[in-house]
């Protein structure tokens, strides 16, 4: 029993690492549009052990007649999924991206773009360019739990035969990403302001009752043999069935992580909206952060026309 508990514990982190699973519903709402609107994410069973999981690619049209698409990242994910996404990217006037820390990326990829292309750096651009590394490396150091992830992310990739964000995602090629989240700075001094931190959700998390867990409990000798055999299938199947089970956590409905990056998002959201030539436009973020990205677009008057599923892991694809 304490080992069965455990392991649930274990996969359920893994998930909530991996993707983090998240309004007010109008009547007649089908059952993808309620999916999306409360969980920003579907998980699909298509019986014995085939299942998928589905990204919502929601299409809005505000008051003016311009239009926003609220696109839903995973951190892993097959790579056709990210290459699909990459094909996406070139249709739009500006893309806002999710990455904490990641308000260089924008600048250092136009950079690497003219030293891909043949074109030479300003002693000023290189400078720059070494500048940004620097302050790349000050951060892993700082944060050290942040700096943790991309191994822990490759780590999981890796078991489940799936590709990373980073890894495919191409933030250069399109020329229209806008930085729309905190730098470590921000997250981290809001989270303190607030008294929250990662570790802290962590413990809550394992600390919890069974009863605030996911319903679905993996059997661990299944699950480890499945480890030594390389069961990607197996594998990603029992991953899914833990998210398609577990239910929103209060502790993390109002924090930092999800809110307060939120309300960033928009705040840049709002400032870029206002130029001049932003007529189609994609906010590109996390599963968790839709149902509350959808309430704030409602918020300023937009509509939701349709949603769309992009399949990001297919359990029986190849690895």
């Amino acid at each position: 029993m304490v080992t069965s508990t455990l392991m649930k514990k274990w996969l359920f982190g893994l998930g909530a690492f991996a993707v983090l699973c998240g309004g007010a519903l109008h009547a007649g709402q089908d059952a993808d549009t309620r999916a999306y609107v409360e969980k920003g994410l579907k998980v699909v069973d298509r019986g014995e052990g085939s299942m998928l999981l589905q990204m919502p690619r929601a299409f809005y049209t505000g008051p003016d007649g311009r239009k926003v698409e609220l696109l839903g990242a995973v951190h892993l994910a097959d790579k056709g999924y990210y290459d699909h996404l990459n094909e996406l990217f070139y249709d739009y006037d500006k893309v806002f991206f999710e990455m904490v820390g990641g308000e260089d990326i924008p600048r250092s990829a136009a950079l690497m773009q003219k030293v891909e292309n043949g074109e030479g750096l300003s002693i000023a651009e290189i400078k720059e360019l070494q500048d940004i590394m620097k302050r790349q490396k000050e951060s892993a150091r700082k944060y050290f739990l942040m700096g943790l992830l991309e191994p822990y992310y490759d780590a999981l990739a890796g078991m489940l035969g799936l590709a990373t964000q980073v890894e495919v995602i191409d933030y250069m090629s399109a020329g229209v990403f806008v930085h729309a989240d905190m730098s470590l700075q921000e997250l981290k001094s809001a989270m303190e302001k607030k008294g929250e931190s990662f570790v802290k959700f962590m413990l809550m998390d394992f600390m919890s009752d069974d009863e605030d867990k996911p319903s679905y409990e993996p059997d661990p000798v299944l699950f480890v043999a499945a480890l030594l055999r390389k069961d990607t299938r197996f594998l990603r199947a029992e991953l899914l069935k833990v998210m398609a089970s577990e239910e929103e956590k209060e502790s993390m409905t109002d924090s930092v992580i999800l809110t307060g990056r939120n309300e960033k998002c928009f705040e840049v959201f709002d400032a870029v909206m206002k130029e001049p030539g932003n007529n189609r436009v994609a906010i590109f973020y996390g599963a968790a952060h839709l149902p509350g990205m959808h309430r704030m677009l409602l918020d300023r008057g937009f509509k939701l026309d349709k949603v769309e599923w992009m399949t990001a892991w297919d359990t029986d694809a190849k690895p």
